[in-house]
């Protein structure tokens, strides 16, 4: 019994009652829960403990340690002072620092006493005289919900959350439920059709029970957590559904410009040197410096301007610290993307469905899965590099390339003459299920890719994606490699084009013959040696001290 005498229990206004599993995943944030409604509500708590069946030692469920630090109110103007401290620990091995939030919230790590999140030992806390503190920011708050014509789901249609001429957040409604999710901040803000195709195929009726003013609704951010919001569209007269995908409509924007948020960016496919905008994703201090070397090399090959694009939540605080003197130092401009994770594509923990518990499957589906809605909507193309790549020729190519109406493109792996020798016996997708599934069809890596972000929204891949992997994810056993397998098993369903070889090269893969033409060095592992990273890099990468050297001085 938690929280009170016989005799509080009696008058307390509200009473729980549970049976708990103390070595659920789960326990440590639901004891932090009830925790709160003793202090807070002054609840009566009775708990009876369900014990699991003996286990042996190495194979002990509890592979987290769990703090709590619940604000004292719902309402946004009230300030939380509550810290999760994390003391005594027992245990030597490498840990991970990760934040559980209510899921409409936009978190951003600030500070961690230049410690790496993804690498925690107790040896740094003694280093950092007996502690390490980590500080968030709630950065902004999502408006979720789903937006129907006549009862059912309207994907395609493109959303945006305004304050005045201030795009706040913008998205594509998908598919599964008609689910939106849109970046919003506490005030009184507004939601409409994007202007353009969509606005022009459909005029929102209403939200929940509330009638719009206009193309314009009403929504108050005044809670950190909100309920989810129910849009109601109609058709506009001479107009159908299928308009959303019209292709020569889906590309063109709306002639009336909104200021964004993060600041503007030219996404035009114009001209002899137009903007290459670049995406790429990491976490942790070495895939960091890696992923610094990986943009000095583009821009040291790359004539046009060039804009990365990150995610926010896997990227340390020093790096997100140090980005506006490197970028200034490398002549390049960046953003900070955020994204919340669909509600519907959560199992009944309320975990996210697939990952295990993976934070690297994590950040593979964020790669893969959310090409949709994750970028502006006005941004035409993006090239995936991968952290521990190295560029060595003008990225203009690939961006400009002809994709023949494919929504992307990715490399295939080494292939016949251009084969390593030391590895055919590794290369999994050359028999069994793979060499099933794809007969003819090439096997692709995903360290770098080509997307058609126009034809992508306009034949709804995400959507095709999102299904397939909802139904695949479950099987342990399938989709080891996400990012790659994923986008590979459904070539029959969503065309790949396949870009020159010499487009990536990997040693673990591709014959030393063939690496005077490449125009990538991927630091792929090797699956027979397990050489780290930087060692290979050293090695295999002619360029690579004199880039580390460039590096070091700006980062």
């Amino acid at each position: 019994v938690a929280g009170a005498s016989s005799t509080a229990a009696d008058s307390a206004w509200l009473q729980v009652r549970g049976v708990v599993d103390p070595l659920a995943e789960e326990a440590p944030r639901l004891a932090a829960a009830l925790d709160a409604l003793v202090l807070r509500l002054g609840a009566h708590v009775q708990l009876k403990l369900r014990l699991p069946p003996p286990f042996p030692s190495s194979q002990t469920p509890l592979r987290k340690f769990t703090r709590s630090a619940l604000p004292s109110s719902v309402m946004p103007t009230v300030v939380a002072t509550e810290a999760a401290r994390f003391e005594d620990l027992l245990t030597d091995d490498m840990l991970t620092a990760e934040l559980a939030t209510p899921d409409c919230w936009s978190i951003s790590s600030l500070r961690s006493s230049g410690i790496d999140l993804d690498n925690l030992r107790k040896i740094d806390a003694q280093k950092a005289g007996g502690g390490i503190m980590v500080e968030y920011l709630l950065q902004a708050i999502y408006v979720e919900g789903k937006a129907q014509h006549k009862g059912k789901p309207l994907p395609g249609l493109q959303l945006e959350l305004i304050d005045g001429d201030t795009v706040l957040g913008e998205s594509i409604v998908m598919k599964n439920f008609g689910y939106f999710a849109l970046e919003g901040r506490f005030a009184e803000v507004g939601l409409r059709a994007k202007p353009g195709i969509s606005n022009e195929t459909f005029a929102l009726l209403r939200v929940d029970t509330a009638l719009p003013e206009g193309d314009v609704t009403s929504v108050l951010i005044n809670r950190f957590l909100l309920p989810s919001a129910a849009l109601e569209f109609a058709l506009r007269p001479k107009r159908k559904a299928g308009d959303l995908f019209d292709r020569a409509a889906v590309g063109r924007a709306s002639g009336r410009r909104a200021r964004r948020r993060h600041g503007s960016f030219s996404a035009s496919l114009e001209g002899s040197c137009p903007t290459i905008h670049i995406f790429s994703v990491a976490s942790g201090h070495l895939y960091e410096k890696l992923l610094r070397i990986m943009m000095a090399s583009v821009r040291r090959t790359t004539r046009c301007p060039v804009r990365f694009w990150f995610f926010d939540r896997f990227m340390s605080p020093d790096f997100k610290a140090s980005m506006p003197r490197f970028a200034e130092g490398l002549n390049i401009t960046f953003e900070f993307v955020s994204f919340k994770w669909p509600s519907w594509l959560r199992d009944d923990t309320g975990a996210h469905f697939g990952i295990r518990g993976d934070k690297q499957r994590l950040i593979w589906a964020h790669k893969i899965l959310f090409l949709d809605v994750i970028f502006p909507l006005d941004l035409q193309r993006v090239i995936f590099v991968d952290a521990d790549l190295v560029v060595r020729d003008d990225l203009l190519e690939l961006y400009t390339m002809d994709l023949e109406g494919a929504p992307y493109a990715f490399t295939p792996f080494c292939s016949g003459r251009n084969v390593n020798p030391d590895t055919t016996g590794y290369r999994f997708w050359d028999s069994g299920f793979w060499a099933n599934h794809l007969r003819s069809l090439p096997y692709h890596i995903s360290a770098l890719f080509v997307v058609d972000l126009v034809e992508f929204r306009r034949l709804s891949v995400g959507d095709t994606l999102r299904s397939i992997y909802h139904g695949m994810a479950g099987d342990p056993n399938s989709l080891s490699n996400l990012d790659q397998d994923l986008p590979n098993f459904a070539q029959r369903q969503v065309t790949i084009k396949s870009l020159p070889e010499e487009w990536l090269w990997c040693e673990s893969w591709c014959s030393q013959a063939s690496k005077a033409r490449a125009k990538a060095i991927d630091l792929c592992q090797n699956p027979k040696t397990k050489e780290p990273k930087i060692s290979m890099a050293r090695r295999v990468v002619p360029e690579w001290a004199e880039l580390d050297a460039q590096v070091e001085v700006l980062a």
